[in-house]
């Protein structure tokens, strides 16, 4: 299911202007190359298929990130049939599929010298040589290429050719994180959640807590933690509790995975942060968010937290520790207290 491009906020209306102004310059028959540069996540396919989509032409992607040279080739290329060991049948390249429309090159900052001629010529020349033939080829494509690197700096370091950085430098298009366009985030997580494979709902007050955070990976990120919350709830209802809770869990990995253990001042913030999101916490919640493999004894559990922070109820197997206090921000699912949302049970 397509996704549509949301782009309220005020630092999207450059690059609403650019994509008007690329889209209008295809239509009239320049090969304008565009360049799209911003962090991983933050939707730049997304961008260059809207681009293509307003000039009416045909859209065609590929992720060049890893791709050592010969896999470039072949990939833009094609081959012939019996050009190497495996070739069983001939295969078009990319370039050819996209003959007449838009292609997509992401990640184009990572490829190798070879990598990089192979790329300067068929944009210069409009000509490309399958692998196994004799006679080169034409296509006429329009050309976007992406990064999340900063290219100019890598020309400055000799890591990327300077002639193609200026070949590929037709219209430059920033793309801002979300962390820049929090306006946006709550319609860009109803339209992910709209179309994910399994169509999700977002409960209210779930936008707040999007907002509230800062999102490293972006709409990539965003994605992953909708539909992880929307897996936890029968009616696929993303709440903001679960929100909270896959944030957690991915901050707590995040930790674990930079330091390889989590320090005793980030398993207590990690307890209160649950504490503040669901308003208690057992000794099962305790080891799920710390990765602890032992038991956790209810004396560690308060010494974690200060003594008027919690209180203790229930038997010595499911111990619950209670805020004492609502912390400011406090979440409470109306499902999960048995109210409805104007306080009336």
């Amino acid at each position: 299911m397509s996704r549509h491009l949301i782009a309220n906020a005020a630092s999207m209306l450059v690059v609403l202007e650019d994509i008007a102004r690329a889209a209008a310059a295809w239509t009239i028959g320049s090969r304008l190359v565009v360049l799209l540069l911003g962090e991983s996540g933050v939707g730049k396919t997304l961008i260059a298929s809207q681009i293509a989509s307003l000039a009416g032409l045909a859209f065609t992607s590929r992720d060049v990130a890893t791709m050592s040279t010969e896999q470039f080739r072949d990939c833009l290329f094609g081959h012939r049939r019996g050009a190497f060991t495996g070739a069983i049948e001939a295969r078009k390249g990319a370039v050819e599929i996209a003959d007449g429309g838009v292609l997509l090159l992401d990640e184009i900052g990572e490829l190798d010298a070879d990598g990089q001629k192979a790329l300067l010529e068929v944009i210069q020349t409009g000509e490309y040589l399958p692998l196994g033939e004799s006679r080169k080829r034409s296509s006429d494509v329009c050309w976007v290429v992406a990064t999340h690197r900063d290219l100019w700096a890598d020309v400055e370091a000799g890591r990327f050719r300077e002639d193609l950085y200026w070949r590929l430098a037709g219209l430059v298009l920033e793309v801002p994180p979300l962390r820049e366009r929090a306006e946006d985030i709550p319609e860009i997580a109803t339209e992910i959640a709209r179309t994910l494979r399994v169509p999700a709902t977002l409960a209210p007050g779930a936008g707040a807590v999007l907002r509230a955070h800062d999102w490293p990976g972006n709409a990539r990120e965003l994605e992953n933690v909708l539909d992880a919350s929307a897996t936890a709830s029968k009616e696929r209802l993303i709440t903001p509790s679960e929100i909270q809770t896959q944030l957690l869990r991915r901050s707590r990995s995040r930790r674990k995975r930079r330091t390889g253990v989590l320090s005793a001042l980030e398993r207590a913030q990690l307890v209160r942060e649950w504490l503040r999101v669901h308003g208690q916490i057992t000794r099962a919640d305790v080891q799920r968010l710390t990765g602890s493999a032992q038991t956790t004894s209810a004396r560690t559990i308060r010494s974690m937290l200060d003594a008027d922070e919690i209180e203790p109820r229930g038997g010595s197997q499911t111990t619950y520790y209670v805020l004492t206090h609502r912390y400011p921000g406090h979440i409470q699912d109306s499902a999960k207290t048995g109210e409805d949302e104007d306080g009336c049970s």
